[in-house]
């Protein structure tokens, strides 16, 4: 009897430990580096990228297996700041914003050392924020998107955008959760280097070209997975946008990996002063008790 109440519980313990979630990764601010245009800055509200230039992307030095700042022209700003606090009790997310031109874009991007086939995607889910005070169309909000290859390596993305699931007008000002899944998600494709499964059609906005990712991996065969993407703009206008993404996740297969985006904490100057007020006083203390023993 015993020896069956022990296989059971470890049965269950095994069951339990197979369902729980993997723990999300954070990702800090003071992880980002600088953009190779533009500039990039620091405070204590977080950490910004920005470029003036409407030709031309700013991005980080690439690297493999880390969120990157990429993309970024015509103003466009991204980064992890405090300014849109997650539904999660964090205190940052991805900040995101144009000034209205159509160059201005930026996104935020994950690629891997190691890619994975489309196939083997089995679903995402990301909390997107679009603010009130953005002054473009009542459709847009972050996009997410697949940095995929063909079989011959041709490169380009497979874009998920919350408005062309259900087209109408976005809710502003409280976070979304939107799951994506292979067979009811509708993606559009950049670039010419994918087929386009039936019935066809031409550009972004084409109803037509709106396929599930099953249907696209179809089309597709050999095609990889080699990064994630999420961001605004490119031909966002006339109209400004303001907004965040947070809480990234995807799987392959049982494997889920989920991404939290938050600013680590900077001491104020008053923090810093008593640091340094108290670094001293120990320094003081310490040269007192030599200056004891000595004498001794």
């Amino acid at each position: 009897m015993q020896l069956r109440v022990m296989l059971a519980a470890t049965t269950m313990l095994a069951v339990f430990a197979t369902a729980a979630p993997a723990a999300a990764t954070v990702v800090e601010n003071t992880e980002l580096g600088s953009i190779s245009a533009g500039s990039t800055t620091t405070d204590s509200t977080g950490t910004r990228s920005t470029n003036p230039a409407a030709v031309g992307f700013g991005d980080e030095a690439f690297a493999f297996n880390e969120w990157q700042q990429r993309n970024v022209r015509g103003n466009g700003v991204v980064g992890i700041t405090t300014d849109y606090a997650d539904a999660n009790g964090g205190n940052g997310s991805i900040y995101f914003s144009t000034d209205g031109s159509g160059p201005s874009k930026a996104d935020m991007e994950y690629y891997f050392s190691q890619p994975q086939l489309l196939t083997d995607f089995t679903g995402a889910s990301y909390d997107w924020f679009r603010d009130s005070a953005s002054t473009i169309g009542p459709a847009p909000a972050p996009a997410f998107r697949l940095a995929v290859t063909n079989a011959q390596g041709g490169f380009g993305y497979f874009v998920f955008e919350p408005y062309q699931q259900l087209p109408g007008t976005v809710p502003t000002d409280s976070w979304q959760t939107t799951l994506i899944d292979t067979t009811t998600s509708r993606f559009w494709a950049t670039g010419s280097n994918f087929v386009i499964p039936p019935p066809g059609g031409v550009g972004p906005h084409c109803q037509s070209c709106l396929h599930s990712l099953s249907d696209w991996s179809a089309a597709n065969a050999g095609a990889k997975v080699i990064g994630f993407s999420t961001g605004v703009g490119s031909g966002w206008s006339p109209g400004t946008f303001v907004g965040a993404v947070d809480n990234v996740s995807f799987s392959f297969g049982q494997t889920t990996s989920t991404f939290d985006f938050e600013v680590s904490a900077v001491p104020e100057p008053a923090t810093w002063a008593m640091m340094i007020s108290g670094f001293g006083l120990a320094g003081v203390a310490l040269r007192r008790r030599r200056t004891v023993a000595l004498a001794a």
